[in-house]
């Protein structure tokens, strides 16, 4: 026998018997697996694997690993198992499992899409389709409440947009109202400085006239008494009269006195004849 055909014969025997030590160990994980023992199904589906890649053991795995509710695991196994058959009922169930398997892990898209593959595969599946139609409800019911959500965040949002303008606006209004009585304290101020000073321009020129009344009264008594002064001077002047002046008065008035008396003699020597009263 040639050594090729020698190594050849060693390595059917050899792959023979791990496929038969693979298959034991599946059959015993079976076992374990409905007797609900996943734990230790679950490490016999391993050896198995180990031995032999075969979708059955991957299928089984995937479902231990979802009853231990490892639902991540659980994907990564059915996918592996969806690789190793071309069978549409065996891929259908893999496809159904998997989407129980990406709701469980609230991968709502992902469960929708294996369970629509599932129905493609095999659309008499009725659980199949009743899952589908659940996930579609629930889909449905979480996008409204999204768009309940959004709507709500969209109305608080404006509702705080519409506070933050009111806020600007009354803060843009104290600010003009501050500005507006800054000014108008401003202007009362100028306004009074001004009221001040025209009132102090009142108060000068009313001390200005008081002061001329007061020169023009002090002009007038001056006046007054320069001319009572010089009036009792001319007064006391006219009294002042000299000797001299007085005797010539009273020698004028003594020679009109005897011219008058000259005058009545002389007049007292005429007859006067009388008129007849008939």
């Amino acid at each position: 026998m040639s050594r090729i055909l020698k190594i050849a014969l060693i390595l059917f025997v050899f792959v023979s018997a791990n496929a038969q030590s693979g298959h034991k160990q599946r059959l015993e994980a079976d076992k374990l697996y409905s007797e609900n023992d996943y734990s230790n199904a679950e490490i016999k589906y391993k050896k198995a694997l180990e031995k032999e890649e075969e979708y059955k053991a991957n299928y089984n795995l995937g479902n231990t690993l979802y009853q231990q509710k490892r639902y991540e695991e659980a994907i990564e196994a059915y996918q592996k198992a969806l690789s190793e058959t071309n069978d549409k009922n065996i891929k259908s169930k893999l496809y159904h499992n998997l989407g129980n398997a990406y709701y469980q892990n609230k991968k709502l898209k992902e469960s929708l899409e294996s369970f629509k593959e599932s129905l493609r595969l095999n659309p008499k599946d009725e659980d199949t389709r009743k899952n589908l139609n659940l996930v579609k409800q629930i889909l449905k019911k979480m996008q409204k409440q999204q768009q309940q959500q959004q709507q709500n965040k969209d109305n608080k949002d404006q509702k705080n947009k519409d506070q933050k303008q009111q806020q600007q606006q009354q803060q843009d209004q104290k600010q003009q109202d501050n500005k507006d009585k800054d000014k108008q304290q401003q202007q009362d101020k100028k306004d009074k400085e001004k009221d001040k000073q025209q009132q102090e321009k009142k108060d000068e020129d009313k001390k200005d006239k008081q002061r001329q009344q007061q020169q023009d009264q002090e002009n007038k008594d001056k006046k007054d008494k320069q001319q009572s002064a010089e009036e009792k001077d001319q007064g006391d002047k006219d009294k002042k009269m000299t000797k001299k002046e007085m005797e010539k008065l009273l020698k004028a008035i003594e020679n009109d006195d005897k011219e008058i008396q000259k005058r009545v003699r002389k007049g007292s020597t005429k007859s006067t004849k009388r008129k007849k009263d008939w």
